[in-house]
């Protein structure tokens, strides 16, 4: 298949206005925590509203990309595809401790460890065990590096249900990749709204390191939260200081907004809370669906090259899967008899059963 463009129908240059925006930061129901919907649902809504692409970013998982990268083909819609990360708060992936970036918690404190969970509510995610990240899969030697990212996380990262990445394994996969500071979880906003920009500073210029100047956006979002509207200067002026791009992205969690209430409850089914539970976990705006272009543009006016960024990403990132012709994902391969993959695999088995049972089933 040839790749899907989207440059040749937009002007980058000369200050035009641009009324496309792509949805680069999108979560489906394989974040199963809190995505309710489905990859057609949102491939169909992006289609309706006249998008040329969308990303998928879900939290911790690379299980949807397939289905995503094909639905995107057959609708003639670009599939970027990405991840979400969960990332250590500046510990290794083995260091199960939760961590407080709150010093004035730590400080009222003293007598405890600074390992228990965050009082604040703005302090390190998960009570003290991950920040988020975006990473999207520029190439295809970037997608590859996405899949043994994510591989590394579940396998030696995994804390509770979290499969989490750390700055080795940033540093060692991070080819082919461009990296979003992520949303007001993220470590960057994290500090920010602890009022650490310093700290900010100092870890978007390491992320800048690991994924090289013109990989690394300061993302911006705004759903109309308070918290949001805090920061957002804070991190234009960070970009500022270490010349980094900013893109504007919406925390996509479901297609329309109608959908909000069925994504409230998920998030009560997941957290076994009700939905008139006092003190339970939810999302404090229905803003967290599929906009259009031109609510994003009118959101980011002040800064269009954050939305204009968003096209260009898309344009950059150029992946997918290799498909044979039957449909098949199995490496093709002839052995040294000249024997295919699947004559291999078949003997393989046919081996291995008449070794463990003496015969081999006639349906084999």
């Amino acid at each position: 298949m040839q790749p899907i463009r989207i440059r040749s129908n937009h002007d980058y240059g000369g200050g035009a206005l641009m009324r496309d925006f792509v949805n680069l930061h999108v979560h489906s129901d394989y974040s199963l925590a809190d995505g309710v919907s489905t990859v057609s649902e949102l491939m169909s809504e992006a289609q309706r509203l006249g998008q040329p692409a969308i990303g998928l970013t879900d939290h911790g998982s690379v299980g949807g990309l397939m289905e995503f990268w094909k639905a995107g083909r057959q609708r003639g819609i670009k599939p970027i595809l990405g991840v979400e990360a969960y990332v250590t708060p500046e510990t290794g992936r083995t260091d199960t401790r939760c961590v407080s970036w709150d010093n004035s918690w730590k400080e009222r404190n003293t007598r405890r460890s600074v390992t228990c969970v965050p009082h604040d509510p703005y302090d390190v995610s998960g009570g003290g065990l991950f920040t988020y990240l975006t990473l999207w899969a520029e190439s295809d030697e970037g997608l590859v590096n996405l899949m043994k990212a994510s591989s590394v996380a579940n396998l030696e990262g995994l804390v509770s249900r979290y499969p989490r990445m750390d700055n080795n394994v940033l540093s060692s996969f991070a080819k082919g990749l461009i990296c979003g500071s992520g949303c007001m979880s993220g470590a960057i906003p994290t500090r920010l709204l602890l009022g650490q920009f310093d700290e900010a500073l100092r870890m978007a210029g390491e992320l800048q390191d690991i994924f090289g100047r013109d990989n690394f956006f300061i993302e911006i979002m705004d759903h109309g939260l308070s918290i949001e509207h805090q920061i957002r200067n804070d991190l234009v002026e960070l970009a500022k200081r270490i010349n980094a791009p900013l893109v504007a992205t919406s925390d996509v969690h479901y297609a329309k907004r109608d959908d909000s209430l069925k994504h409230d409850v998920r998030i009560c089914i997941e957290t076994g809370d009700v939905m008139d539970g006092p003190h339970r976990f939810k999302f404090e705006s229905e803003e967290y669906y599929l906009r259009s272009s031109a609510v994003m543009r009118s959101l980011f006016s002040d800064v269009p090259e954050a939305c204009d960024n968003t096209l260009l990403i898309a344009e950059r990132c150029d992946t997918g899967f290799c498909v044979a012709e039957d449909g098949s994902l199995m490496p093709q391969h002839v052995g040294a008899d000249g024997r295919a993959s699947s004559e291999i695999l078949q003997g393989e088995v046919e081996g291995w059963l008449q070794t463990k049972y003496g015969s081999i089933p006639d349906s084999v």
